[in-house]
Parts: C-alpha cells; sequence; structure tokens
C-alpha cells in the first residue's frame, strides 16, 4: 500500500457520496463497510478490495494513535508530514 491518502480519501467521498471526509467520517465509515461486508450486502460496483484494505489500514492506523494518546510517533511518519 504505497500512496498518499488525500487523493484516497477524496475517492472514498466521490464513491459513498460525500461532501466533505475527514478521519472521523473515515472511521465511521469503516465501521458501515466492515458491517455491510459480514452481512453479504453489496459494494458499490466502483469498490474494490483494495479500497477495502486501503481503508482498513487507514482506520487502524488513526485508530493506533488517537486511542494510545501518543501522538508523537504519528509526527514523524511520511503520512503524517504529508497530511500537515
Amino acid at each position: 500500500m504505497n500512496m498518499t491518502y488525500y487523493p484516497f480519501m477524496k475517492r472514498m467521498a466521490s464513491i459513498f457520496n460525500f461532501t466533505v471526509l475527514n478521519f472521523t467520517y473515515m472511521l465511521n465509515l469503516y465501521d458501515t463497510l466492515l458491517v455491510d461486508k459480514y452481512l453479504g450486502r453489496p459494494m458499490p460496483n466502483t469498490f474494490t478490495d483494495e479500497d477495502y484494505e486501503n481503508i482498513q489500514h487507514l482506520t487502524y492506523w488513526y485508530s493506533h494513535f488517537t486511542l494510545s494518546f501518543n501522538l508523537s510517533k504519528a509526527f514523524n511518519t511520511l503520512i503524517m508530514k504529508r497530511v500537515l
């Protein structure tokens, strides 16, 4: 998964008709997709397995830093530098 997240988040906003999509909304979107996946509900045609893995990774990454209350590690990553 070698990508910047801004274009990915923009893509997810487009697929799911969000006018604004930030990390908090991304967490909620992932929760919904996870439930829909295990209930066997269909996903949008343009939503791929790679998209699901990327949103899962982003959600886990964001949750790790917000739940651990140690954001110093996040600020030293290339991804966070790009976000900032």
